[in-house]
């Protein structure tokens, strides 16, 4: 896909458009490849964090809440 900066940047272009889920998946596959890229682990948080407020159900808000927390933590 070009790189970690191309896909923080196609993944940016996605989260302005709310696919939430893509943004999520494709960064957690960047914060795997690349443990220490704060970027990346930043969007990876937003977009976890959008899923959270949109979810109906109280465990699905839950798990993705809990999401940014292990990602500012580095888990």
């Amino acid at each position: 896909m070009g790189g970690p900066q191309a896909v923080i940047a196609k993944a940016r272009q996605s989260f302005k458009k709310a696919e939430y889920r893509w943004v999520a998946q494709v960064m957690n596959n960047v914060v795997f490849a690349y443990p220490d890229n704060k970027e990346a682990r930043d969007l990876e948080a937003d977009a976890l964090e959008q899923l959270g407020y949109q979810a109906e159900s109280g465990v699905w808000r839950d798990f993705y809440l809990m999401g940014p927390r292990n990602c500012a933590k580095g888990s």
